[in-house]
């Protein structure tokens, strides 16, 4: 739906011979003006708007935050010569100088194909639900409940006045999505209505004026449009949502295309919302983009000990020895730069985290050892065969400790023996490998201790920690990670530490992820230190060989 109501007619019909008066219907009207607002009530954002709308000329307009970006329609028409029905968007941003030296006002003008842009949602399913008063004034109460494939449900409350008895315009939007299987608030927004016009100059609708350069065949690509196009903006939440399937490949069915369009626009619109605070990092869409969080629970399929065990050995130093080894570290240090690690790989939609992050674990330390030749290991053995050890396949595991339990009795082989990763689970075949990378035990690294951990992957290699994923860390993409949802909150993801940094004077984790090397910085992300943000340092491991 979109984020704009609009103006109606309103009709009461009366059947002269029964008497009785049915339920009103709604039309809208040829032409209207309106300002208004979109507020974000979750987030306590406001955005202003304004819309000019034509049907007589076959043109609409909207001006967001004051005109900052601004987009003509011009509906599409018959063009005799070429045999063909086009119509025209004139897309008026804002863009940064590349050297961030300054910002120039950009128009672009690209093919559009449907009648003038119409910002009104569909009232096809709304249904009359009375009258109330509504800030000194009877106004029409319209609602509509809508669920998509068991996956959201969206409810809608749309409050209308008349006119002169005749006409009648909208003065409220509200709009809710909830996650049908746990019931959690998706979104939660309102639009506000105000100085409605019925006159629309034709001056107001022409963009002809601006000379606009035909947008560049970058727009194709997905992320060189998302830098023009705006989630407030129904025309160009399609036009990303076009571009975003094409990208990764994704095809689907007209019910199941608008509840992923939707969820869609939530998460571009959490991101932009997001990264227009200039915190100390960035997040950006990805793959993950068209899913709801209950979607996605599949990427974080670990569990905790309780209580946390310490490991078969205990950390080699006592505090002591920590502190006095803390002055001695480097700064910076980071395992990627002395080529013991292997590359990045995707769990995709198998909650196998855990077994990537043990596999990473188990790669790095044995390259360490053996003069750096990386092993290729198979998680998909893991995933198989450690079921007896409180692990459940792509189901998760109960604990990351009990997976190195199962290292230790039957240890890894290579993915060239056992066979590649299936991304389900398959029929364990660890007894007929010939060559299999067993572990003596594991250490317990020093809990939420940051020097401990600096030493630990300093001295001894990779190291496998628990974290939180929170939304943000799902569309995560460069800068130290910080967030608030991340404290306090238990771990339910398994990832491969292997290195530490200081930016501007605070410490940060080098995180080896298993979402593939599109999700943040190439696979990896920079997770804060300060206050164990999503409790990196609550239970941590690394083996001994």
């Amino acid at each position: 739906m979109g984020i704009f109501a609009g103006l109606v007619a309103l009709t009461f019909v009366v059947n002269s011979v029964y008497g009785y008066a049915l339920a009103p219907s709604i039309s809208w009207p040829e032409e209207y003006h309106f300002k208004a607002e979109e507020i974000n009530l979750s987030a306590d954002i406001m955005k202003p708007f304004e819309i000019w709308y034509s049907s007589i000329h076959n043109r609409s307009r909207i001006d967001m935050f004051g005109g900052t970006i601004t987009r003509y329609y011009y509906g599409s028409y018959y063009d005799n010569e070429h045999d063909f029905h086009y119509g025209k968007i004139y897309m008026v941003h804002p863009q940064v100088a590349e050297d961030d030296s300054k910002t120039e006002v950009k128009c672009e003008v690209d093919m559009y194909f449907d009648d003038q842009e119409e910002f009104l949602p569909s009232l096809s399913e709304f249904e009359y639900s009375g009258e109330k008063e509504h800030d000194g004034r009877t106004v029409q109460v319209w609602t509509k409940n809508s669920v998509s494939r068991r996956v959201l449900k969206v409810e809608e409350t749309l409050l209308v006045t008349a006119i002169d008895g005749e006409i009648v315009i909208p003065l409220h939007h509200y709009k809710k999505s909830f996650n049908t299987k746990d019931g959690s608030l998706q979104s939660d927004e309102v639009v506000n209505y105000y100085n409605y016009k019925d006159d629309v100059k034709l001056d107001d609708l022409d963009a002809r004026r601006l000379h606009c350069e035909e947008w560049s065949e970058l727009s194709h690509d997905l992320h060189e449009a998302l830098k023009v196009l705006h989630p407030t903006i129904d025309s160009d939440v399609s036009s990303a949502f076009r571009r975003f399937k094409r990208h990764h490949d994704k095809n689907y069915e007209e019910e199941e295309h608008k509840m992923r369009q939707e969820i869609f626009r939530q998460n571009w619109r959490h991101i932009e919302e997001h990264n227009k605070k200039k915190l100390s990092y960035r997040l950006a869409i990805n793959q993950f983009a068209d899913k709801t969080m209950e979607e996605l629970s599949y990427l974080s399929g670990m569990g905790v000990s309780d209580p946390i065990r310490e490991g078969t050995h205990k950390f080699p130093h006592t505090d002591a020895e920590i502190e006095d080894m803390a002055s001695h570290l480097p700064l910076n240090f980071d395992l990627r730069d002395l080529g013991v690690l292997s590359p990045v790989r995707n769990q995709a939609s198998c909650g196998s985290c855990w077994a990537f992050a043990a596999a990473a674990t188990l790669e790095g330390a044995l390259a360490r050892a053996n003069g750096g030749r990386v092993l290729d290991l198979s998680e998909q053995s893991l995933v198989d065969c450690a079921w007896a050890f409180r692990s459940h396949g792509c189901a998760g595991t109960q604990a990351i400790d009990a997976v190195f339990d199962y290292l230790m009795k039957h240890g890894m082989p290579t993915v060239r023996e056992y066979g590649p990763y299936l991304e389900e689970d398959g029929y364990c075949n660890i007894n007929n490998m010939t060559e299999v990378y067993n572990i003596k035990g594991y250490v317990g690294v020093t809990k939420n201790s940051p020097n401990a951990l600096r030493a630990a992957v300093y001295k001894y290699g990779p190291v496998t920690v628990g974290v939180l994923v929170t939304q943000n860390m799902v569309f995560y993409k460069s800068g130290v990670f910080y967030d608030l949802e991340c404290e306090p909150g238990p771990m339910n993801h398994a990832v491969t530490l292997v290195g530490y940094g200081v930016r501007d004077g605070d410490l940060y984790w080098i995180i080896k992820n298993s979402w593939g090397e599109a999700w943040g910085e190439s696979g990896y992300i920079l997770l804060s230190a300060s206050g164990d943000n999503c409790n990196t340092m609550h239970s941590a491991f690394y083996p001994v060989l």
